[in-house]
């Protein structure tokens, strides 16, 4: 019996599926599966059942789960006792959007390297609820969450376990389309969308873009992606329309093949605030010195790629704080 194996049946009863199950613990579905058929196999006894509409679990497989809660818990326990109340200089947990994780944490890292220190860098990406989930649990260092992403709770309870969060870039919500869109380069309001599909990415799946567009005649139109790739390629190729941020979009642009065009609504305006989530028994000067990478990082990024930021107007820089 392994750790993950019982870290699987608890995703799988938080999640309701392999598959989200497997994305929210950054593996594959085939090893969660895997991991729990052996599970099963070795207490001989069903966990599971597995039909075409989803997973269930058994009588034994609740009561197993339940055990398994316990000592996941105490494993977590162990886990927050070890972990010092100061960083470690040659050592750190971050994670952060896709765009941001390729255009500003790598070169962050590089960044390290070359003092010459035996630096190790644990890099992920992921969404806004998943990674409060890991940094409230304390298996993450720092957190890039768009707060716009995480619900009020979720930012009540952070602040009360002794969280900062400290806000780095504010950029509007945009609509990604193909350059050959029939609404590429036109005056857009919501209602010049109706009949165009419209593409949810799991990074913004609590925008109030979402419910917007819902709102409007939208559900049915509604195509679900979690890989961004993906997202990108169908809007390249296609008459379909998806929320992105300003940074997302340059950088997007910059290491696929296809460049995106934007829309911007003129009877929706929405900013994304970018915020560095961290507890506050980590050292506040790592947390100054990531806040200062980013931002330099975008801004570059903004000098290379002015057509945009002409275009939109609407980026502002908040870190330092006034």
């Amino acid at each position: 019996m392994r750790l993950n194996q019982l870290e699987y049946l608890m995703a799988l009863r938080k999640f309701g599926s392999i598959s989200k199950a497997a994305d929210a613990l950054y593996v594959s579905q085939p090893a969660v599966s895997s991991g729990i058929r052996e599970l099963e196999q070795e207490l001989n006894c069903q966990l599971i059942l597995r039909t075409n509409r989803g997973t269930t679990f058994t009588p034994k497989g609740l009561e197993i789960l339940e055990s398994a809660t316990l000592i996941m818990n105490e494993v977590q326990h162990i886990k927050e006792t070890a972990r010092t109340t100061v960083f470690a200089d040659n050592h750190m947990t971050i994670a952060g959007p896709t765009h941001f994780a390729s255009h500003a944490l790598i070169p962050l890292v590089t960044e390290y390297n070359k003092k010459g220190t035996n630096f190790v860098c644990d890099m992920r990406i992921g969404s806004g609820p998943i990674l409060m989930e890991q940094l409230l649990k304390r298996t993450l260092d720092f957190g890039l969450i768009y707060l716009d992403s995480i619900s009020a709770r979720a930012y009540d309870e952070a602040q009360e376990k002794g969280f900062c969060f400290l806000p780095l870039i504010e950029e509007p919500l945009l609509l990604g389309c193909r350059y050959e869109h029939p609404l590429s380069g036109k005056t857009v309001f919501s209602d010049d969308l109706l009949d165009y599909p419209f593409v949810s990415m799991y990074d913004l799946v609590r925008s109030p873009l979402i419910d917007f567009f819902q709102s409007r005649g939208y559900s049915k139109k509604m195509i679900k992606i979690f890989e961004p790739g993906s997202a990108r390629s169908l809007i390249a190729n296609s008459d379909s329309l998806a929320p992105t941020s300003l940074v997302a979009l340059l950088v997007g642009n910059l290491t696929y093949p296809f460049p995106i065009d934007h829309l911007i609504l003129e009877d929706f305006h929405w900013n994304l605030t970018l915020a560095l989530c961290y507890h506050q028994s980590i050292d506040g000067k790592i947390a100054q010195t990531i806040a200062k990478r980013v931002v330099d990082a975008t801004k570059q990024l903004f000098k290379t790629q002015s057509e945009f930021s002409d275009k939109t107007g609407a980026l502002t820089y908040l870190y330092p704080p006034k």
